[in-house]
């Protein structure tokens, strides 16, 4: 009898086994066999990604326009500077003249910078626009205003937080006369060539670099080539002066390409 029972109950156990053995291994191939579902586009719980707001560049008059105002206009890509009725480009700033326009209704205009008290309207060599100049996204620039023997270097950037910035008023003395020379491929740099008087002739500037976001500057000395590379890099050649065959009346200085190409950083 015992025999009997526990053969019966063996036999229990190997079937209650097999059975659940059937049951494990079928339900896991199923599993494997069902496809991967793909999640539909429409109901993708991704986020989506926002892309970083753009910075405003929205131009705006600094300055209501009056008769004494230096105002900027803007035509699709052009924009032209204007004071005292004449209107400027920055085609040559060796030679800043003002021009009529036949109508100045085709520019959209925003007063910059009242001139100073006490400064005599359209007198030559005190009141006078000294230099503009684009720069490369021709939306920002530089202009430079002669006013009662100073000059005054201003920045617009529609896109800063301040849009017009006095970089700085240059009074009269050496490497004080300031000539726009080159802006930065980036837009974050210039530089400028600072003369000791304007028109006289007789000597070489010296290259003044500015950071145009910290406003920051450097004069590097005398150079006879200048250019900007990226990200505040630049390359130049010396000023180097040698001895004069016969009379001269300034220095005589050996030719930029006969003179090693050197590089620099400017850190401010």
């Amino acid at each position: 009898m015992y025999k009997k029972l526990f053969f019966g109950l063996l036999f229990l156990i190997i079937i209650g086994a097999t059975t659940y053995a059937g049951f494990y291994f079928g339900n896991k191939e199923r599993n494997t066999e069902l496809p991967t579902p793909k999640a539909s586009p429409t109901t993708s719980s991704t986020k989506p990604v926002v892309s970083p707001k753009a910075v405003e560049t929205t131009d705006e008059s600094i300055v209501p326009l009056t008769a004494n105002t230096v105002s900027f206009g803007r035509s699709g890509n052009t924009t032209v500077l204007r004071y005292r009725g004449k209107i400027y480009d920055d085609s040559d700033q060796f030679n800043i003249e003002g021009k009529a326009v036949a109508d100045e209704s085709l520019y959209q205009w925003y007063g910059l910078v009242d001139a100073p008290a006490g400064v005599p309207a359209g007198e030559f060599m005190l009141d006078e626009v000294f230099g503009f100049k684009l720069a490369p996204d021709k939306k920002s620039f530089l202009f430079v205003m002669r006013w009662n023997g100073s000059y005054y270097v201003y920045y617009y950037n529609p896109g800063g937080a301040n849009k017009l910035a006095l970089v700085k008023k240059f009074a009269e003395g050496p490497s004080s006369v300031p000539k726009i020379d080159l802006i930065s491929g980036d837009g974050n740099y210039a530089s400028f060539n600072m003369y000791s008087c304007w028109n006289c002739g007789g000597h070489q500037p010296e290259a003044m670099l500015l950071n145009l976001s910290t406003l920051k500057m450097e004069i590097i000395g005398k150079v006879s080539y200048f250019a900007w590379k990226e990200n505040g890099n630049y390359e130049y050649k010396e000023y180097q002066v040698i001895p004069c065959e016969g009379e001269s009346m300034g220095d005589c200085f050996e030719k930029p390409e006969n003179l090693p190409l050197k590089t620099g950083k400017f850190m401010l």
